[in-house]
């Protein structure tokens, strides 16, 4: 029997959740005690002890370029319909868009405010007449102060934090999910994510120059230092501690015995250095 009487899932934006609610949060519902949302990001929420916290952060260069393509996106009206259209209405309207990178660091630099973007959804909380970005874009337009001591303190306060990777294969979550709270998923996992990609800003991405995604990590700093402190993660089954993919060695040696590593990583001296 675990002590947990509630559970908040803490969404960042542009990290998974809408997958992470439709194809596991789902299929928990009647067996947790969700806290009430009102509104799909809410920031962080004081809890109870007994509550249990669930969040996801995603490497911050490709959320930098998802975030940029679904501002120019809504703008152009095309995110209205995603969640009741079809896959082909989606690859129509949005995986053939083009977004041309020249303008994805100079929105940055017109938006302050979006420095460290996913540190501050963490440290900040919605008001009863504020969403929560507008909270932070009234905060930070004019400061970059943002303190770490909290946000170190939120993550730790964290049960279970993994990287966007580590959900693609959603099994070891769920796992971890209901091991922890001592449940049962009330169905089967149907992954069927290309509904949640959107490509364009995965091509986006890869047109990106290593003095762009320079520019990004320096302007995401505090971001890029959170998401590569492999200790703030939860450990899953077989997945891999460093990138958040399934791993194919579950101890290394008595200095990494704790960790997972991917064939990829186990490579990599960086990595594993790291």
């Amino acid at each position: 029997m675990n002590s947990y009487k509630n559970f908040y899932f803490l969404h960042i934006p542009k990290t998974g959740g809408r997958y992470v609610k439709t194809y596991i949060l789902s299929q928990l519902e009647d067996t947790l005690n969700t806290l009430p949302m009102t509104d799909r990001h809410e920031g962080w929420v004081e809890v109870n002890d007994d509550t249990y916290i669930f969040s996801i952060l995603r490497e911050p260069v490709e959320f930098a370029c998802s975030l940029y393509a679904h501002e120019v996106m809504s703008k152009a009206k095309l995110m209205e319909n995603v969640l009741i259209n079809s896959k082909e209405y989606l690859n129509r309207n949005i995986s053939n868009v083009y977004l041309d990178k020249k303008y994805l660091i100079a929105y940055y630099m017109a938006n302050p405010w979006a420095r460290d973007l996913q540190s501050k959804h963490i440290i900040n909380s919605r008001t009863d007449s504020k969403r929560i970005t507008d909270v932070i874009i009234q905060k930070y337009t004019f400061t970059d102060k943002v303190d770490k001591d909290l946000l170190y303190e939120r993550l730790n306060r964290i049960n279970l934090l993994v990287r966007q990777t580590s959900i693609y294969s959603p099994e070891p979550v769920s796992k971890k999910l209901c091991d922890d709270l001592n449940i049962k998923m009330a169905g089967s996992i149907e992954d069927d994510n290309l509904i949640f990609h959107n490509i364009a800003s995965s091509n986006l991405y890869n047109s990106l120059t290593q003095e762009d995604k320079d520019w990004l990590e320096e302007f995401f700093s505090l971001d890029v230092e959170i998401y590569n402190n492999h200790s703030i993660f939860s450990q899953l089954d077989n997945v891999c501690s460093f990138c958040g993919r399934y791993a194919y060695t579950t101890e290394f040696d008595t200095t990494w015995k704790k960790y997972s590593f991917c064939v990829e990583c186990i490579k990599s001296k960086e990595a594993l250095l790291g």
